[in-house]
């Protein structure tokens, strides 16, 4: 069976030594070579289908041929034996000539990424020689393409000495990283240390920093809502980070060991409760007066 893509050379376009020649055999331009490791995947997809280019940026007419349906009418070496095709080429080529740029065609021949690879007029005429819709298409996805942010790739070193310096600055880097490390790894630890300290405390230390007794704590606790009748906190509490619970475990006389639930109290529950009381004695003294100035009954955590 015939390789749809053996047939660029049977159409008259790739001729002897390796040159771009119309179908009268007359040499324009040399081929540039390309070897496969040269070769990648692009970033240009037309219909799902990865078109791939080569070192020069030229695409493969083999993949847009495969992308627009692989009808054998449409094969790249059928276009490129029109005569206004090969006219084309010829314009670019001599254009080109003028600027030194990049030769408009390459066949490969590999065995790996064979095809025949354009610049981008040669692949809107190719589209366009198609259908109208598969021209929009491959107008679009080269616009999306060429609109594609591209990652900046440093620069590789030229020389040796480029290289040593290149060496001695990743080294200098690497060692101001790990002194800075050093630097800051004691204040880590010291800050999660003051941090587990604040955040962890029962409910027993946290009414000695309100100048409360502990009983009377968990009464106003619970009747704000924040513990339930065990005492243990209700979860969406727990979720927020005002509380948590903990598992503790302790021996009878017996040795018996019995695990029971601790509720502890982190900073910021800390200070939801320090804003409750506040609340509280706002409400019980709306005009600001003291407690030895109001009559009756007193309330909170200081009730008699």
């Amino acid at each position: 069976m015939r390789n749809a893509r053996s047939d660029e050379s049977k159409a008259g376009v790739a001729g002897q030594g390796g040159a771009i020649v119309t179908q009268d055999h007359a040499a324009v331009q040399p081929l540039h070579a390309t070897t496969s490791g040269q070769l990648r995947h692009g970033a240009l997809e037309v219909a799902s289908i990865a078109i791939r280019s080569d070192a020069q940026g030229r695409l493969c007419l083999n993949d847009l041929h495969r992308a627009a349906g692989g009808q054998t009418k449409h094969r790249p070496s059928t276009w490129l034996q029109n005569q206004q095709t090969r006219e084309l080429i010829r314009e670019l080529v001599a254009d080109g000539a003028s600027r030194n740029s990049v030769t408009p065609l390459a066949t490969v021949n590999d065995g790996h990424n064979n095809g025949s690879y354009v610049v981008r007029e040669l692949v809107y005429a190719y589209a366009m020689w198609i259908s109208p819709a598969f021209h929009l298409r491959v107008i679009r996805a080269y616009d999306a393409m060429v609109a594609q942010p591209v990652a900046a790739v440093p620069a590789l070193p030229r020389t040796y000495k480029e290289a040593l310096l290149a060496l001695i600055a990743a080294e200098d880097e690497k060692e101001a990283l790990a002194a800075q490390v050093q630097v800051l790894e004691p204040k880590a630890q010291f800050h999660d240390a003051v941090s587990g300290a604040v955040n962890d405390q029962t409910v027993q230390e946290v009414a000695k920093v309100l100048g409360t007794g502990q009983n009377r704590l968990f009464a106003f606790l619970r009747d704000e809502g924040l513990l339930m009748h065990d005492n243990l906190p209700y979860q969406r509490h727990v979720d927020a980070g005002h509380f948590r619970v903990v598992e503790r475990t302790f021996a009878d006389r017996r040795g018996e060991r019995h695990t029971y639930t601790r509720t502890l109290v982190t900073g910021k529950g800390l200070t939801l409760i320090q804003k409750r009381l506040a609340a509280q004695a706002a409400a019980a003294y709306p005009l600001g007066l003291s407690r030895k100035t109001r009559h009756g009954p007193t309330t909170g955590l200081h009730g008699a």
